[in-house]
């Protein structure tokens, strides 16, 4: 019996660190413009601070 074992090809490292980077980056500017809906001042606080 042929044994092949099949592996997912391998991704560079450098393209999973980017790729975790810009998820990051979208979580916290989601977080941001969020905070910007919420009443009081936190929402003028940042509400101000964005442009």
């Amino acid at each position: 019996m042929i044994d092949v074992e099949h592996r997912p090809p391998r991704i560079r490292r450098s393209a999973t660190a980017a790729a975790r980077w810009i998820a990051v980056a979208s979580a916290a500017l989601l977080l941001v413009v969020a905070c910007g809906w919420i009443p009081g001042v936190v929402g003028t606080a940042v509400s101000a601070v964005l442009p």
